[in-house]
């Protein structure tokens, strides 16, 4: 075997490390929750001990991006988390075998634009009352 293709880091140092490498190759910067919140999302995805999602094949995003949107409180959150971050993985790990596609790259960015985008108009019910008075105070 190649140097270099076993390694002793965790899925978190790993992603940690390619984030910020990518980040740089690309003259991005970001803050570092969003750097955090990609690692981690990067992470989750390819954690051996955890229980796999509800493959994506059972039901479209489109179908739980509505499912979603129809329904309410934490319950909504959380399922518009869902469909940003499964849209987020597909178009950065498969965007070439999404391209020339009758559903292509183009329409997983906007699905998980759309619901990221649900969850940053919802800043008012992201926190709780007492924690939004111990930030904003």
């Amino acid at each position: 075997m190649a140097d270099g293709l076993l390694s002793n880091e965790s899925a978190i140092e790993f992603f940690k490390h390619e984030v910020e490498d990518a980040m740089a190759r690309q003259h991005l910067k970001t803050s570092d929750w969003t750097s955090y919140y990609v690692v981690n999302l990067l992470a989750t995805f390819v954690a051996v001990d955890r229980r796999p999602p509800a493959s994506l094949d059972e039901e479209a995003l489109g179908v739980r991006l509505a499912r979603a949107l129809q329904a309410e409180g934490s319950a909504q959150r959380e399922a518009l988390r869902r469909v940003g971050d499964h849209s987020l993985f597909l178009v950065g790990f498969f965007s070439d075998s999404l391209s020339n596609r009758l559903v292509d790259v183009d329409y997983y960015i906007s699905l998980g634009g759309s619901a990221y985008g649900h969850l940053a108009n919802r800043d008012e019910e992201a926190f709780t009352p007492a924690i939004r008075s111990a930030i904003f105070a």
